[in-house]
């Protein structure tokens, strides 16, 4: 999908590159108490939360990719339309390996405050 990039974006783009394997570029994106509001099972509070999930989702799904479809942006919000894929090699939030490759589609409304990533909002 073609969009145009604003910084915002831009950092967004940085924030699903962080479940690729390297979760650092986190530390100058997101705000030291980002809030996720529907966190994931065993994800601890703020950025730190986020960045150890992360490790946890690559040990079970080391091929885990979220590729971005669509990004809105309106104020100081942006909502993403994501597909996340991958092979499910290890044990993942209560869930035995299967060895079967899995795509989901998600729906993300982010917040930022100032020049930073606030907040995530998971929409079913």
């Amino acid at each position: 999908m073609t969009y145009k990039l604003t910084p915002r974006k831009q950092q967004l783009v940085s924030f699903y590159e962080a479940f690729d394997g390297n979760p650092d570029p986190l530390d100058r994106i997101l705000v030291s108490d980002w809030v996720s509001h529907e966190p994931n099972p065993g994800q601890g509070k703020g950025r730190q939360g986020l960045k150890d999930f992360i490790g946890l989702v690559r040990k079970s799904v080391p091929d885990v990719k979220a590729t971005v479809g669509d990004m809105i942006e309106e104020g100081d919000k942006i909502a993403v339309r994501l597909t996340i894929a991958g092979t499910h090699r290890g044990p993942l939030l209560g869930v035995a390996a299967t060895d079967k490759p899995f795509s989901v589609r998600a729906h993300d409304i982010h917040r930022f405050w100032g020049r930073r990533h606030g907040c995530r909002k998971l929409v079913y």
